[in-house]
């Protein structure tokens, strides 16, 4: 018990277990009448298009997130089988594949519009 403005508050011998500021790990430390130090444990991640895995410091941008994005193209074949995705690494399914005669309106150059009776396949000539 504190007895005096001036005096230390008393700490106890428990442990800390407040929240670190990362915001997923539990300080572990004695109890203690400051902030709690950074987090220093290292996280697994996987990148959600290659499957590649990463070791990062735990901080309260990547405290939790088991997956992150490379920034390299995803490179999945797509649905129609001959093409692949050109999008950046993404969560979540690629996109259809442009070139399938529903998604081509126009020629490459946009001035003739497209009579896609013409084509069945995203691999028939434009």
């Amino acid at each position: 018990q504190q007895t005096s403005c001036t005096e230390p508050l008393p700490i106890s011998e428990n442990k800390c277990e407040k929240l670190k500021s990362c915001q997923h790990h539990i300080c572990d430390l004695i109890c203690h009448p400051r902030e709690c130090q950074p987090c220093v444990q290292l996280i697994k991640q996987t990148c959600l298009s290659h499957g590649t895995e990463r070791e990062v410091l735990c901080t309260n941008e990547t405290g939790g997130t088991k997956t992150f994005t490379c920034g390299e193209s995803c490179g999945k074949l797509l649905l129609c089988g001959h093409h692949r995705c050109t999008k950046t690494c993404h969560d979540g399914p690629c996109p259809d594949c442009l070139s399938l005669p529903e998604n081509c309106k126009t020629c490459t150059c946009g001035k003739t519009i497209m009579d896609n009776q013409q084509r069945s396949s995203c691999i028939d000539p434009v």
